[in-house]
């Protein structure tokens, strides 16, 4: 527990007020029913996956992971000066889902690419 404390990965800003998650409810139907029952509505396995399941929150710590090339996010992460923003797609089937059950529509991996790149501004002369 020391280790992981000194390097900074038992660090967490789950409970911080710059963290927080938006759970949209899904639009309301005429038939109510459809969105509230155990088999299949779409309110429950959100609130389900929410509370139960085993996933990141905002505020924790962003988990290493393999990158094309050989790299892993950390090793980029730690390259990295100054802030980054990482955006993340879904699974194909979660996300019609979504699209389908709420409001938003659900951006593609090129969509979130190209807001990337939009927010991604030239380095000072500091290189930040």
């Amino acid at each position: 527990a020391a280790v992981a404390l000194l390097a900074q990965q038992a660090w967490s800003y789950r409970k911080s007020p710059v963290s927080m998650e938006h759970w949209e409810r899904p639009v309301p139907t005429c038939f109510p029913i459809t969105s509230i029952c155990p088999a299949g509505g779409y309110r429950r396995r959100q609130n389900l996956h929410r509370w139960l399941a085993t996933r990141i929150h905002a505020g924790d710590r962003v988990p290493d992971v393999s990158l094309p090339g050989g790299q892993h996010l950390h090793q980029v992460l730690k390259k990295s000066r100054g802030f980054t923003l990482l955006m993340f797609e879904g699974s194909a089937p979660e996300n019609e889902d979504m699209e389908k059950h709420l409001r938003n529509k659900v951006h593609s991996f090129k969509e979130l690419q190209a807001l990337g790149i939009s927010l991604k501004c030239p380095a000072d002369n500091k290189n930040f």
